[in-house]
């Protein structure tokens, strides 16, 4: 069997199906000890996959799929008792066979518990069992049997097994009921029941040397981060790096309203003290201001995040101290983009990094590349571990309407605003999908309403409540939405416009008028429209 043949699907993040044997529940106890997580973060700090690994001697050495750890910078292990240890160096790989070996950082010379590998032949229908952490689900235990050997180029030897493994299982240990490793799990194929493959373990001793370090694991002037801002859980704080001539925040931005439309602009305006970012020093009181920035500067020319996507830019600064631990991070004196009272020290040791919302991080990353349907399953996984992750619903109802699955985007809307009725995005996001996609506009008008009433200063808000009000032809109210949305906003040529037509159904002629006229200007005398609706109309 050629690996070219088989539809691979490798198993870096995904689930397996739990269910104990209480006749082996003793060696179950004893191997899981000597199992672990494995979560990878790129040169970003972003996360960049997990899956499963188990040690091989008790000095640290740990053995994983090749795929998990490609790429990354910096990576961790979490073990059966919560603790965590950064992986510090690559021993020895394979990428064919997607096996390699790695040490871990054991400055306390631990004895860790460790698993025996078997390397005798098997025989067809020899009971396994794989101990895995799919889905984050820590220590799941699955059984089966060996129900073929294969010979495929570059694996050598893999072993097709019946117990259930899954996306996520990455580097799983499949051991035979004398608690010995014989494979280690790598690929399913996806278009078949129960055909799950795992590599032979007799491939551990022909790896190739390799004695790499992980950069970032080794470097002190980079510290991976990945804290949500509180007051705009859109933009996350991912790392901070340290240059002799910089500092250089590194961040990350999903758009996750309905508000802005197809697209939203970022921007960070620079020299100017009151709306630059800064990084102020909270023992000194010293404010570092940014000097550059790899998003736009004005609204003029932000930088377009998609509906749906996330984007990653810099901002840079003078270098900062190292010494410098305890900040505030703001844009200006009164923008929502801020990380305060942040202890920098609390990072300096990635083991210290938080593992429980990962499957989110992980899924913000995948919306990179537009792949909705793996970073949905992911935050599957999040609220699935906890519930009232209101974030995460509510960007899978993003996902959903962009996938146009309006029932299921009703739904996590709606959950999310159950888990916290008073954030008007979630509002406004579900307002959207009864306005444009159910003509619902009595619930459609709730909602914007609830909106507002969160949010009392948002003017674009009044703009689309008064949209709903001219579908009920409740002309005097949608004027008056107008109205406030032009005290909020300023005056436009769009809320002039449809202001004007309002009134003309209020028969308010002259203010028709007086806004089409203004409107018209305001558009550079181009809107056709209006020039038609003001010679047919006006005096």
């Amino acid at each position: 069997m050629k690996k070219s043949i088989l539809t691979l699907f490798l198993l870096t993040t995904v689930s397996v199906i739990s269910f104990g044997q209480v006749s082996f529940k003793d060696l179950i106890a004893t191997n899981e000890k000597a199992i672990f997580s494995v979560f990878t973060y790129d040169d970003f700090g972003v996360p960049s996959g997990s899956g499963t690994g188990f040690f091989i001697s008790a000095g640290g050495t740990g053995i994983t799929n090749f795929h998990v750890l490609k790429g990354a910078s910096t990576a961790i292990i979490k073990l059966n008792d919560k603790t965590t240890y950064k992986i510090t160096e690559i021993i020895e790989s394979n990428q064919d066979a997607d096996l390699i070996k790695f040490k871990i950082e054991n400055t306390s010379s631990k004895v860790f518990p460790f698993l025996t590998v078997k390397t005798t032949e098997l025989q067809k229908g020899e009971k396994i069992f794989v101990i895995g952490n799919p889905h984050g689900f820590e220590s799941t235990v699955s059984e089966g049997i060996v129900s073929s050997l294969r010979e495929t180029e570059g694996y050598e030897q893999v072993i097709q097994i019946t117990a259930p493994i899954s996306p996520g299982s990455s580097g799983s240990p499949v051991m035979t009921m004398d608690g010995k490793v014989v494979g280690v799990a790598t690929f399913q194929y996806t278009e078949g029941q129960n055909l799950n493959f795992a590599v032979a373990s007799k491939m551990i001793s022909k790896l190739n040397a390799q004695n790499k370090k992980l950069t970032s694991n080794t470097n002190t002037n980079f510290i991976v981060i990945n804290e949500q801002c509180k007051d705009n859980s859109e933009l996350i704080l991912n790392s901070i790096e340290y240059q002799i001539d910089k500092t250089i925040l590194n961040l990350s931005f999903t758009n996750v309203s309905m508000g802005y439309g197809a697209n939203m602009l970022i921007w960070t305006q620079l020299n100017t003290k009151d709306k630059t970012f800064f990084i102020q020093d909270l023992n000194t009181m010293e404010k570092y201001f940014a000097t550059g920035s790899t998003i736009g500067t004005s609204r003029e020319d932000g930088s377009k995040v998609p509906l749906g996507e996330t984007k990653r830019f810099k901002i840079y600064f003078p270098a900062i101290p190292k010494t410098v631990n305890k900040v505030n991070i703001m844009e200006g004196i009164s923008s929502s983009w801020n990380f305060l009272n942040l202890d920098l020290s609390k990072y300096l040791n990635i083991e210290n990094q938080q593992t429980t919302d990962y499957s989110r991080q992980f899924a913000l990353t995948k919306l990179e590349n537009k792949d909705f349907k793996e970073a949905k399953m992911l935050l599957s996984e999040t609220v699935e571990k906890n519930k009232a992750d209101h974030d995460a619903y509510n960007i899978m109802g993003i996902i959903s309407y962009i996938l146009d699955n309006n029932y299921d985007a009703l739904q996590y809307f709606s959950k999310a605003i159950e888990l916290n009725p008073t954030n008007d995005v979630y509002y406004f996001n579900r307002f959207t999908v009864y306005y444009r996609q159910k003509k619902d506009y009595e619930k459609a008008l709730e909602d914007i309403s609830y909106a507002i009433s969160n949010r009392p200063n948002q003017g674009d808000y009044y703009q689309y409540r008064a949209f709903v009000y001219m579908a009920q032809k409740e002309w005097k109210k949608a004027t008056t939405d107008f109205d406030l949305a032009i005290n909020l906003m300023g005056e436009s040529a769009y809320l002039l416009k449809y202001r004007g037509s309002c009134k003309t159904w209020l028969e308010d002629f002259t203010g028709a008028c007086r806004d089409w006229k203004d409107a018209y200007k305001l558009s550079d005398y181009s809107d056709t429209q209006l020039k038609e609706w003001i010679n047919k109309n006006c005096k």
